[in-house]
Order: structure tokens, then C-alpha cells, then sequence
């Protein structure tokens, strides 16, 4: 395949005309202006960019086409080539807003595809190259102009091919390329660019679009409706959600009955690949369309089966199989995925819950395979990202990783010792400041260098991410020092929290502060939409309970109050919910911390707020489990393609069951590799097949309710990380309450790993609790 179209597009390159507004590079198959292409008034624009190459698919990219020559206002062209031609425009515009580009043959519109509209755009960096195409069919000689509203742009090469040539040896070539393209992703230990293989399917699809081949018309623009919808789940950007939405009608219209557009279609509808759970957008067409449902093989149900455990395995099921096709049909032997190392590693949020909460092998060998080949990548410096990037990005590639690994491996030095390189570098992060409080340097950073942009010295609640291996190691080795530094941090954000100027509640916790002397009011907005160049940065549910979880840590590494009693106040918002509506219901949405506090605390003022109840029996824990259970394997029970083989952004792949259930699974928040560990018990893989609920789970005691489907009587390992020290018994009996087995185990050394009978069939509860003296 890859001979065939190398060889189409070397034929296909001796037929096309290729004009350079620049020089034109060595190599490259253009020439300056002359002949059948004449620049009309070009005078005074003479400065030209050279942009980094291999920002254009290579079966399109030409030496001169990363050569720009950068223009003010409409460009106009004499095309004098005769008879009818596939054209061709290259454009560089720095993306600040959304401009317009457009292409005019005679005076007539040839190319509208990207026409701005205004609209909002999300609070994010801005000075970015977009570099797009305009293509058109045109019968010459013929006037052409390019219009756009951009102040400032680049045009770097101005190429045409005769229509015959285009349709025959063009097309072929382009389409052989890009049904490549989208089944196959690509690699970086191959010397590939995971990252662009978006871009390039679309610069693919955006010139087959215009082939008279209606075939290859109808694949090219499902293509582009598939380019459309990944590009907009990826940046949430309202111009690329309505492009999307656009094109995915029109693939509807078009195809209703073909199963990738049924599943795209319906996934926009339901927000499938975005993290929130809501549509990307509200369109009629979502009424009518069907999504495309899968099964998964169930052997022989025992009678006996509970319908928690039930619910429980046909969720874990599910699970499986889509974690099995990424570690099976797709992983690397690098580790990689196809999306390149910062996108790849967050699948491991769905993979980490799923080795660590249902024992899943595959999972869990994924998640090896992925950490180890990031860690030997290249991509990391001294443990961490080596490129300075803003923290929700460089902190990724270790945070997602490493933690979780040593999850997995506990007992590993080598995992430690990487989670102990990492942490060095927080000595370099933070820092006393001027106001005498101990902030992070900044917010855009690696491990020894901090973005001297005054505007980007913040600290920002996602600095928690790159603290996530300093975290884990704190646990494993209570190292002092360490644990002085994250006290300082802790007290800064202490103090913010106290302030209430601005307008801020008191209780909640600004998301960045200026690292210098801890001022909230960042820009000109109010004080919880931080003008910090990301909305990242900016106060959510999530922000609060990120610096509240730094200080649970703290409580449990100093075993000092102070730390418990500053959570209390952060929930001091949820006595007052009716002023304050939005921050309520946002911090009901990330409950974790809450859980945790009530637990160590018992304080039950909040109680009511957050809908929590201790007296709930073992039955209404159980309902609820099957409940949530039901919804999250009820979403995963359509479109398996967009969870698999059609995804480009393998950042964009959510099948975590919810935080309420893990609970069930972990007894406490789910281990993260951004949060110190605060979990019960994790789930070594077994050879068995068996429900768990966590019951209860408190330092001294443990209940475990449980059901095996395997035919014999088997013997599953568990780990306890929150025992305290001390000796315990251990009984496990029916739910008549009859003793089936009963032991005892010491936890000398955290975590602990222990073993226990299940019996065959059978509904039992596991007890652990601490004895006398």
C-alpha cells in the first residue's frame, strides 16, 4: 500500500503546476510567481516565516510550503493555466480569534469552508499557528482572490493540477492514504507524529471532498465530519462544536444508516467523549438518531447471584473488553497508544480503577507497559516533562503514570525511587516569597525551570498535579523535610482561603493566586475567573476539593488537627447554599474530600447539604451501588467504535465508572495519581471472577461484602493501605451469619498484602477488625 502511493504521488507531483510566494526551498518542486500564476499587487510585502515542518500530511507537503510570505488584506492572482484545475492554497494565520479565509473564482465564492462566525471562546492561549487550506475546482484562465478579515496572515504556495490528473492519479493516491490514516494510528518510537494525524485526515478528506468521484465524495465527507467531532471534543472550542455539528448533519443526511455516523452522531448528542457527560450541543438531530448498541459474552449465571454483583460484572465486563483492545489490538510495544505521550497517559484514569478496583489483568498490564515506556521515552527531565509548559500539561506525563504504578507495585524501589527524582523538584518549584508565605514560582514550568513571564507567576490549585508524586512518596516514607514543604505550601493556600475581600465567600479557595504575595484578583474579572490564560485556572468544585485534599494529606502525615479543622471550613459555603447556589452544587459535584472528612471527622453539620447519611443499612448502600452501576453500564453499552478503533485523541477516552461508586470498590476516594492516597484497599489481579462492595472502612476495621461466580472455591488478594498498626482477626461468614473461615494478620508495614478464601456461588461478608492490646 505504502509503494502504491508513493508512486502515484510521485507521477501526480510531475503533472501539478506549484507557484512559491516566497523563494523557493531546496528541494521543492515550486517556482516564483511567473508564467501561469501571477501575483497581483504584491508590492511592499516582503517579509516571509519559515513555520516548523511536518505540520502537512507528506503525501500533500511540498519543501516550499512551510515558506510563508506574510500579507495584509485580500490576496489576487492571474491563474492563466487553460481548462479546468484542481487548486490548492496555503495559508498560516496566527489564531487569535476565529478569522475568515475564503476563495473567490471570477467573483464568485469557490471555497467558504472557513468562514468565521462570532462567537465566545474559551479563556485559553491564543498565539498559535493555524495553518489551513483552501481548495477549489476552477476553469482557467480565471481571477482568483483570497479574502479574509485577518490583519496580519501567510501564503506560501499557490498549486494547481489539471482535473484528469487530480481524478486519476491524485485521488487514488490521497484516498489510499487516508483509509491508512484512519485505521492506523501513529507512533513516535517510529519516528511519527501522533499528534498531526488529525490534521492530516482532514487536509485528506478536505480535497477528496471535491473529486466528481460520488463515492469517494460520501467517504470524504463522513471523514471530515469525523475530523470535525474529535477536533471539537478535544478543545470544547463553540466554533469547532457548530462546525461539527454541521458537518455531522450533513453525514446524517448523507449516510443515516451507516454505523460510524450513527455512533459519532449520537456520541456529539450525549457528550460521549468529553468528560461532562452533556451534549456537546443541542441539535434536532439528535431526537432521531440511534446509537449502535454492542454486547459482551456472559457465561452461566448462578441463581444465587445478588443483583449488585450482577450489575457489577457485566459493568467489569464491559470494561474489559474496551481496556482489552487498547493494551491488545492497539498498544504499542513503546507503550504508546497513538496520541502521543501527554494524550496517552490519561486513559490511565480508566485503566488505574479498573487494575487497582476489579483486579483486571489486562488493565494492569497496560498500565505497566504504558509507565515504563514513558519513563524511558526521552519525553522526561529529571523525572518530569522537559519542555516548560503550563502545569495541566507538563505534570501529566509523570502524575498519570507513575503513582499509579506504584500502586500496582508497592513493594518496587524502582517505582520509588522515580517518584523520589520527581519530587526533587518540587524543592525548585516552591518557594518563600516576598510576603513570607511558601507559593509555587509559577504555573508554566519543568522540574529546574520556571516561565519568567511575570503574568504566568501564579500558583494555581493544578500545581497539585505535580505534586502528585511528592504525595505518593510522602506516604511511602514520611520523609520529613518533604513533609515540611508541603506544610508551608499547605498554609499559604490556608490563608487564602481565610480572606474574604473581592467578594469571595468565606470557605472557598481562590484557584490561583499571584505567587508573590497571594492576591486573588487576577485581571479584571471576579475573583473566581482568574484571567490566568487558561480556564483551567479557574474556580470549580474540582479546584476546592484539589487544596482540600492536600490538606487531608497533611492531617494524615502530621497528625496535627489544624489540617482537619481547615477542610471543616472549607465546606462553611454549604450553611449558606441560597446566596450561594452554583458553589454548593459544584462542590456536591466533586464529593471526595467531603467523604473523607466526614469520615475522620464525624462532624455531621454538613450533612444535609451533601445528602449524607450514616445510618443507611447494608441493603440501600447495596441498591445504590446497583444503581450507579446500572447507569455507568448503561452508557457503556452503545458505540464501543468511540471508545476504540475511531478515537484520535486518546485523551478523549472516558469509561471510569462514577466517583460514588468507586467508593464501593475502594473504600475512599480512588487512587489518583494527582491525590495522596486515602483509599482503603486495592484489588491485586486474581484468577476469578467475583463481585466486591465495601461496606464500611475505618482505620481499625473493615466490611467487605462479596460473591464469586467461579465453580470452586478460590483464594483473592486484597491490599490494605490505611490499617492502622496493630493486629487484627479476620472472619468470613454467610449472610445467616455463619463462620466460614477466620484468621488473623499484623499490619506492621503499609500497604499490606493479605489473601482470603471465597467460596463458590455464595453471597459472604468479610470482616477485618482490630483486636485488644
Amino acid at each position: 500500500m505504502r509503494l502504491l502511493v508513493c508512486h502515484l504521488l510521485l507521477a501526480a507531483a510531475l503533472a501539478a503546476d506549484c507557484v512559491s510566494l516566497s523563494p523557493p526551498a531546496a528541494g521543492s518542486a515550486c517556482v516564483a510567481p511567473e508564467g501561469l500564476l501571477r501575483w497581483k499587487e504584491p508590492a511592499g510585502e516582503t517579509e516571509t516565516a519559515t513555520l516548523p515542518p511536518h505540520q502537512h500530511e507528506k503525501t500533500i507537503w511540498d519543501p516550499a510550503v512551510d515558506r510563508y510570505r506574510m500579507l495584509s488584506g485580500d490576496a489576487r492572482f492571474e491563474l492563466r493555466a487553460r481548462g479546468k484545475q484542481f487548486l490548492e492554497i496555503f495559508i498560516a494565520v496566527t489564531d487569535e480569534g476565529d478569522r475568515s479565509f475564503s476563495v473567490e473564482v471570477n467573483g464568485k465564492a469557490a471555497d467558504t469552508r472557513h468562514l468565521g462566525k462570532p462567537a465566545p471562546a474559551r479563556l485559553m492561549p491564543r498565539r498559535r499557528t493555524r495553518r489551513l487550506s483552501l481548495v477549489a475546482l476552477v476553469h482557467g484562465p480565471a481571477e482568483l482572490r483570497v479574502r479574509t478579515d485577518a490583519p496580519r496572515y501567510g501564503i506560501s504556495v499557490v498549486r494547481w493540477t489539471p482535473v484528469r490528473d487530480f481524478e486519476e492519479r491524485l485521488v487514488p493516491a490521497w484516498r489510499a492514504r487516508a483509509q491508512q490514516l484512519a485505521a492506523r494510528p501513529l507512533f513516535e518510537a517510529e519516528g511519527e507524529r501522533p499528534a498531526q494525524r488529525r490534521n492530516y485526515l482532514e487536509q485528506l478528506y478536505e480535497r477528496l471532498s471535491v473529486s466528481a468521484q460520488s463515492e469517494v465524495r460520501r467517504e470524504a465527507r463522513i471523514g471530515l465530519a469525523r475530523t470535525a467531532y474529535w477536533l471539537a471534543a478535544e478543545n470544547h472550542e463553540p466554533r469547532d462544536i457548530e462546525r461539527a455539528a454541521v458537518l455531522l448533519e450533513e453525514a446524517l443526511r448523507l449516510a443515516p444508516r451507516d454505523r460510524l455516523v450513527r455512533q459519532m452522531v449520537s456520541a456529539f448528542c450525549t457528550g460521549l467523549n468529553t468528560g461532562s457527560g452533556r451534549p456537546m450541543a443541542e441539535r434536532a438531530f439528535c431526537r432521531h438518531v440511534e446509537p449502535v448498541n454492542w454486547e459482551i459474552p456472559l457465561p452461566f449465571t448462578p441463581r444465587t447471584a445478588p443483583q449488585w454483583a450482577l450489575v457489577q460484572r457485566r459493568l467489569a465486563r464491559r470494561m474489559e473488553a474496551i481496556t482489552s483492545w487498547w493494551v491488545n489490538e492497539r498498544q504499542h510495544p513503546s507503550g504508546e497508544l497513538g496520541g502521543e505521550w501527554g494524550d496517552d497517559v490519561e486513559i490511565l484514569r480508566s485503566w488505574g480503577p479498573q487494575a487497582l478496583g476489579f483486579g483486571s489483568e489486562a488493565a494492569a498490564r497496560g498500565l505497566r507497559r504504558l509507565a515504563d515506556g514513558l519513563w524511558s521515552s526521552g519525553v522526561l527531565e529529571h523525572g518530569y516533562d522537559r519542555r516548560v509548559s503550563d502545569v495541566e500539561h507538563s505534570a501529566e506525563p509523570t502524575t498519570d503514570t507513575q503513582p499509579l504504578l506504584a500502586a500496582l507495585d508497592p513493594d518496587s524501589e524502582e517505582v520509588r525511587a522515580r517518584l523520589k527524582l520527581t519530587s526533587e523538584c518540587a524543592w525548585n518549584w516552591i518557594a518563600r516569597q516576598p510576603d513570607g508565605r511558601w507559593r509555587f514560582r509559577g504555573a508554566w514550568f519543568n522540574c529546574r525551570q520556571i516561565d519568567p513571564k511575570p503574568e504566568r507567576a501564579l500558583d494555581v490549585h493544578l500545581n497539585m498535579r505535580a505534586m502528585g508524586p511528592a504525595l505518593w512518596l510522602a506516604y511511602f516514607r514520611r520523609d520529613k523535610k518533604l513533609v515540611e514543604l508541603l506544610a508551608r505550601w499547605g498554609e499559604s493556600w490556608l490563608e487564602a482561603m481565610r480572606r474574604t475581600d473581592h467578594g469571595k465567600p468565606a470557605g472557598l479557595i481562590p484557584s490561583a493566586v499571584r505567587s508573590r504575595d497571594g492576591e486573588y484578583l487576577i485581571g479584571s474579572g471576579p475573583w473566581d475567573k482568574p484571567e490566568a490564560e487558561w480556564d483551567y485556572y479557574q474556580w470549580s468544585g474540582r479546584s476546592q476539593e484539589a487544596i482540600t485534599s492536600l490538606w487531608l494529606a497533611l492531617h494524615d502525615l502530621t497528625g496535627e488537627a489544624r489540617w482537619l479543622e481547615a477542610v471543616g471550613e472549607s465546606f462553611a459555603v454549604l450553611a449558606r447554599c441560597e446566596p450561594y447556589g452554583r458553589y454548593c452544587e459544584a462542590i456536591r459535584r466533586t464529593p471526595e474530600a467531603f467523604y473523607e472528612w466526614r469520615r475522620r471527622s464525624a462532624d455531621a453539620r454538613f450533612d444535609q447539604a451533601m445528602s449524607y447519611s450514616t445510618a443507611a443499612s447494608d441493603d440501600t448502600r447495596l441498591e445504590r451501588m446497583t444503581r450507579l452501576a446500572t447507569e455507568a453500564e448503561r452508557r457503556l453499552a452503545h458505540n464501543f467504535d468511540m471508545f476504540t478503533s475511531e478515537v484520535l485523541y486518546t485523551d478523549r477516552v472516558y469509561y471510569a465508572p462514577p466517583v460514588d461508586y468507586q467508593l464501593f470498590l475502594f473504600g475512599g476516594a480512588p487512587p489518583r495519581g494527582e491525590r495522596y492516597p486515602s483509599f482503603a484497599l486495592s484489588w491485586p489481579p486474581a484468577r476469578a471472577e467475583f463481585a466486591r462492595a465495601v461496606l464500611e472502612a475505618a482505620p481499625a476495621s473493615l466490611r467487605i461484602r462479596m460473591y464469586s461466580f467461579e465453580p470452586t472455591s478460590v483464594t483473592i488478594p486484597v491490599r490494605f493501605w490505611r490499617l492502622e498498626p496493630a493486629k487484627y482477626r479476620w472472619e468470613l461468614k454467610d449472610l445467616a451469619g455463619r463462620l466460614l473461615a477466620s484468621g488473623e494478620l499484623r499490619a506492621d508495614r503499609l500497604p499490606l498484602l493479605a489473601e482470603f478464601p471465597l467460596p463458590p456461588a455464595k453471597e459472604v461478608t468479610l470482616s477485618v477488625h482490630r483486636l485488644p492490646g
